[in-house]
């Protein structure tokens, strides 16, 4: 299909350093509902392409013109929207530009930690809570 043209294969353990050279990040493993490097691709204004699921339409509702969704294992709609995206890389590079803020804000590695932390920090301090009640304890921080 003389795809060598128009796709790189590349075998590389430092996937980070090539993404940003990329016009396109195609992510076809339905293991995650949105794969970190296609996170990564779209903070540093490459659009993304990846399998349809509640967690990807919801992102590309949320941040129209960033990227595309297909249906797992379709082909056909594969090469459409990958096409699509590829007529139209300007358009989407620029909403990745306007977006990247906001993006970056909801989805980057620190607002998930602070997250996580939150969340593991409520789930402690409601343990203590119902502990105290059980037992009629006093509590005493240390």
């Amino acid at each position: 299909m003389e795809l060598q043209e128009q796709v790189l294969f590349i075998t590389t353990k430092d996937v980070e350093a090539i993404i940003p050279h990329l016009n396109l990040w195609v992510t076809s493993g339905r293991n995650e509902l949105i794969e970190d490097f296609a996170m990564y691709a779209m903070l540093h204004r490459v659009p993304a392409l990846m399998p349809r699921n509640f967690c990807s339409r919801s992102f590309f509702d949320q941040y129209q013109g960033v990227g595309e969704t297909y249906k797992a294992y379709d082909a056909r709609e594969l090469r459409d929207k990958w096409k699509k995206i590829l007529q139209s890389f300007e358009v989407y590079h620029e909403k990745l530009r306007l977006y990247r803020f906001f993006i970056e804000r909801d989805h980057s590695y620190l607002t998930y930690k602070n997250q996580l932390l939150g969340l593991y920090t409520r789930t402690v301090q409601r343990r203590l809570r119902v502990f105290r009640k059980k037992s009629n304890l006093p509590y005493t921080s240390h």
